[in-house]
């Protein structure tokens, strides 16, 4: 072979290794990030109307931004649950009454909801415990 040839030659670079495994793809679309307390769903779910759509909603937010306990309900994010205004504001209300969320509400502004670690209420909702309100 001509060596004036070789210094041509280009490098492709190192084969891949056949042990190492490839890296995950990051997960595509939106998820709701955990963990969330069973019991703060389950107070959510035993209340009427949204009330349940609108705290996975909070609690989506909240993974949204990192873990915030304090996120704005904005009409965009909403919307996009298929939410009216005044359904979500009928369900903050109640999720407030709860003892889930507090909720700051200003005119014109999207309200702002801090999630509470309510829905703690012993065994009430836990069938793995005596007395509980699903032996009914």
């Amino acid at each position: 072979m001509i060596p004036e040839l070789e210094l041509l030659r280009i490098s492709v670079g190192t084969p891949p290794d056949p042990t190492r495994r490839p890296r995950k793809r990051p997960s595509v679309g939106y998820f709701v990030r955990g963990p969330i307390p069973l019991a703060w769903l389950s107070a959510a779910g035993r209340l009427p109307g949204r009330s349940l759509h609108v705290g996975v909603l909070i609690w989506f937010l909240s993974g949204l931004h990192r873990g915030a306990r304090t996120v704005k309900l904005t009409a965009q994010w909403r919307g996009s649950m298929g939410l009216e205004r005044h359904a979500a504001s009928r369900a903050l209300e109640r999720l407030q009454r709860a003892g889930l969320v507090e909720v700051d509400r200003k005119p014109g502004r999207s309200p702002r909801v801090t999630l509470l670690a309510g829905g703690h209420s012993g065994t009430e909702g836990n069938p793995t415990k005596e007395g509980s309100d699903d032996d009914r």
